[in-house]
């Protein structure tokens, strides 16, 4: 389903016809979440909470548990970090796509901020 949508979104950009496609964003977002805790690897405190924000796209933490990363739906109480980004720059991020300046935006502690944005949800 994600490849499918990835590229009629290609198409769709490059045509200028938007349709009725950003519909299914949300489960494209959910399925590209996935991706995050087997490829975000900072070290971490066991319970650190680290924050996903899509907006209407969707939201998740991961927490640090003893050996890994665990991604759950939802918002952290007291994240350590965040990415905050609109769904229509989401997909586009976590497919490798350029998002602009001001796209979106990082909080918190850097060494677990930074490594947000090199995930990516797909196989480009």
């Amino acid at each position: 389903m994600t490849e499918r949508w990835v590229h009629q979104q290609h198409i769709r950009d490059a045509a200028g016809q938007a349709g009725d496609h950003a519909r299914f964003l949300p489960a494209v977002l959910a399925t590209f979440a996935w991706a995050f805790p087997h490829q975000y690897r900072p070290a971490a405190a066991p319970g650190t909470a680290v924050q996903l924000d899509f907006g209407s796209g969707g939201r998740w933490r991961l927490t640090r548990a003893a050996e890994a990363w665990e991604l759950d739906e939802g918002t952290a109480s007291s994240p350590a970090a965040a990415l905050r980004m609109p769904p229509q720059f989401a997909w586009r991020q976590l497919t490798g796509l350029p998002v602009p300046a001001g796209g979106y935006r990082t909080e918190g502690d850097e060494r677990l901020a930074a490594p947000l944005l090199a995930v990516r949800g797909i196989i480009v």
